[in-house]
């Protein structure tokens, strides 16, 4: 079982980030996620190597936090507004104890979030000639990270 799990991590780490994230929305693929998550360094800033998501939240929090003797309320407010975004980007919602009827009310759900991103790429692919996987995945990583750049703002 652990030896069929890692060749499918090893798999899926090859695949196009949209191919994940269709495969987060569509197949609630934790997997899927995970690699997105983990290996995929889509997000850039200024004078910075790319950065993971979680990594990107992270620096993007800590600007919302001054750097000289900060106020405590604003450092939980920056707290509280990383984990709430880094939630709508990594959860999916406990369906463990969920009927079809209170699924949505059970938590913060990922795949909402994902398919916004799928439905703005599908448009963008539209605009645009992409000519090369390189392309695609340049494409991919500016909208996603405006797409977490909104959500955290």
């Amino acid at each position: 079982m652990k030896q069929l799990q890692t060749e499918r991590w090893k798999a899926l780490t090859k695949e196009p980030t949209v191919e994940l994230v269709w495969r987060i929305v569509e197949d609630s693929d934790r997997l899927a996620l995970s690699v997105l998550l983990d290996t995929r360094r889509l997000f850039r800033l200024k004078d910075e190597s790319p950065l993971l998501l979680p990594e990107f939240l992270m620096k993007l929090r800590d600007r919302l936090v001054p750097p000289v003797n900060p106020a405590i309320y604003r450092e939980a407010f920056a707290d509280c507004v990383y984990d709430l975004t880094l939630a709508k980007f990594s959860n999916f919602p406990d369906s463990s104890s969920a009927d079809d009827y209170s699924l949505k009310a059970t938590g913060v759900d990922c795949r909402k979030c994902y398919r916004a991103f799928l439905q703005s790429m599908q448009s963008k692919t539209a605009q645009k000639k992409i000519e090369s996987q390189s392309q695609e995945e340049s494409l991919a990583g500016r909208t996603l990270q405006n797409q977490v750049y909104r959500n955290l703002y």
